[in-house]
């Protein structure tokens, strides 16, 4: 089976959001955990990037979307807006998850009662 291969877009999109963070191409692919110089023929030979580079990319830029890099979905960067959303959302599923917990409990107390009445 054939290694599969990385659309070119996806180095022309990787390096425009390098360039948009004003580092210089070196700096950047060190940022990323590259050694001197790699990041530059990464983007110039079009080589592959490794899953844990683009992790640590993700990680080292929380604003950097994911569906754009990868797929060209726009916009490059998410906004603070967006990330407090997800953040939200998370915490209120947690909340929910929670109270469902608790509402399980209720309702086994209840129905353990409901039973015990039952057989007697």
């Amino acid at each position: 089976m054939a290694a599969p291969v990385t659309p070119p877009e996806f180095y022309i999109r990787l390096e425009s959001f390098a360039r948009s963070t004003g580092l210089s191409l070196n700096v950047f692919g060190q940022k990323m955990g590259f050694g001197s110089g790699v990041f530059s023929r990464i983007l110039r030979d079009q080589v592959s990037v490794g899953v844990n580079h683009l992790i640590h990319l993700f990680l080292q830029y929380p604003d950097l979307n994911p569906s754009w890099l990868l797929l060209g979905e726009p916009p490059m960067r998410t906004s603070r807006t967006d990330r407090q959303s997800r953040e939200e959302l998370e915490i209120e599923l947690l909340k929910l998850r929670g109270q469902n917990e608790a509402l399980r409990e209720v309702v086994q107390v209840w129905s353990a009662k409901l039973k015990e009445a039952n057989q007697t």
